[in-house]
């Protein structure tokens, strides 16, 4: 066990040269240097210090913290800005802090996933609001805009700004914040640390030093937060000196997690690709966006109330973008039993493409696909994209277009798609939300064929 842990002070020093800078302003009578120091003195002995060393595996560094910084529990999160779930898990972890006042500390770490094109800037607009002392506004306004993404594409520092201004920071600030490469690189170093203790998906969290996946219930996590603050207690009565509790449980708990884990598994067979035939399947009636001479045909199989496949088109947009003239998309509805409002967005996506906007609606409905149990909610797109809402209505409860989307399901079902999303690149079946890498690996070997 190391002992040369590094004690964090910098609240406490900070409030004390805010104490002697208020003193130095003030219109109070002279006093003697004698009661000034005293003066100081007492103020020093009420200014909060940080009572816990650092942890070398797991340290808490200048990242945000939100809650009692000497809290005995320590939740250090890793999310990606651009996550929904992150921001599900955002809302839990404030119910927790409001359950385990004082004795909980949730610590805010950056983990932007590589297929979320927003989620790097966004955290370094946490950042730079961090600079001036608001990260947990920041990072809370910003999931509540995660649909305004996309139009501020490329533009992070503008909605970045937008916000910052509705919170009260000073936006010049924030800019020359944002843009400093320093920021950026605590950003990178947040990736670094939890790819290395093991992260592979947002949110991921570490109560001291025991790991949670996912946007777990309230309950779970308060069951691993009763278990950190039994196991506080048993190491204050060992001895543990109070200032090494947070290094010590880490230590601690990442020992067991590693003698706990099972031995790897022998690796797997290599797995050959799903390969089917160029007559599995057509375009038919589907819709197609690309180059109709396209060496590339990538077809698609997708229910529009899945949250995958809303990130999966985000990904199909960017290849088509990258492969202009090479690739073409076909879209293949593939609405889920399970997700009741899929069958009806995929008609409507088709009754929209009658009057020549299937790809707008297309676009519209997995941006607000949380919406969809809203009453008119359909209607209400299609009038957005200036249909003649009458005909949408028609044409969306027509028998033709509800039969495109069975006969679609059944193709999907015919070539072994089980799930969404599933795609077919050139006939090569890739399955999932995958990273756009994954992707231009497959494209790329067609392309040499």
């Amino acid at each position: 066990m190391k002992l040369n842990r590094k004690f964090t002070f910098g609240l406490g020093i900070l409030l004390i040269a805010v104490s002697l800078t208020w003193g130095a302003c003030s219109s109070a009578p002279d006093t003697s240097d004698e009661e000034v120091a005293e003066q100081q003195a007492e103020q020093q002995a009420e200014q909060p210090v940080h009572q816990f060393a650092d942890s070398d595996q797991i340290p808490v560094g200048d990242s945000p913290i939100l809650g009692n910084p000497d809290a005995p529990v320590t939740i250090v999160e890793f999310s990606s800005m651009q996550c929904p779930f992150c921001g599900r898990a955002a809302e839990t972890l404030d119910q927790l802090l409001e359950r385990y006042p004082g004795q909980v500390r949730v610590v805010f770490k950056h983990f932007p996933l590589s297929m979320q094109q927003q989620a790097r800037p966004a955290s370094i607009a946490v950042e730079a609001a961090h600079q001036q002392g608001q990260a947990f506004e920041m990072k809370s306004a910003l999931f509540t805009r995660l649909q305004d993404y996309r139009r501020y594409a490329g533009q992070m520092e503008e909605l970045g700004a937008e916000v910052a201004e509705q919170i009260g920071l000073d936006v010049e600030q924030f800019r020359r914040d944002f843009n400093d490469s320093v920021l950026a690189a605590r950003v990178d170093e947040d990736l670094r640390l939890g790819a290395t203790l093991g992260v592979r998906g947002t949110p991921a969290f570490f109560i001291n030093g025991e790991m949670v996946s996912g946007a777990q219930p309230l309950n779970k996590f308060a069951e691993v937060v009763e278990r950190k603050l039994i196991q506080i207690e048993e190491l204050e009565a060992q001895g543990v000196d109070r200032r090494e509790l947070y290094a010590v449980a880490v230590d601690h708990n990442l020992a067991a997690a590693e003698q706990a884990a099972p031995p790897a598994p022998e690796p797997a067979p290599e797995r050959q690709p799903t390969i089917i035939g160029e007559d599995d399947l057509s375009i038919g009636n589907s819709h197609v966006k690309g180059a109709e001479g396209a060496p590339v045909t990538i077809y698609e199989f997708s229910s529009f109330q899945c949250p995958f496949c809303a990130r999966s088109a985000e990904t199909m947009r960017q290849i088509l973008d990258e492969y202009d003239g090479q690739v073409r998309l076909v879209y293949k509805n593939f609405p889920l039993a399970f997700q009741e409002h899929s069958e009806p967005a995929a008609r409507a996506a088709l009754a929209a493409g009658e009057q020549g906007k299937f790809w707008e609606m297309h676009q519209a409905l997995f941006e607000h696909q949380r919406e969809f149990a809203q009453a008119g909610r359909f209607e209400e797109l299609a009038a957005d994209l200036g249909l003649d809402v009458e005909q949408f209505l028609a044409d969306m409860n027509s028998d033709a277009i509800a039969e495109q989307v069975k006969s679609e399901v059944a193709e999907g079902r015919s070539v072994g798609v089980r799930g969404t999303p599933a795609f077919f690149i050139n006939g090569e079946m890739v399955s999932g939300a995958r990273p756009i890498d994954d992707f231009r690996e497959v494209i790329d070997r067609h392309l040499e064929k």
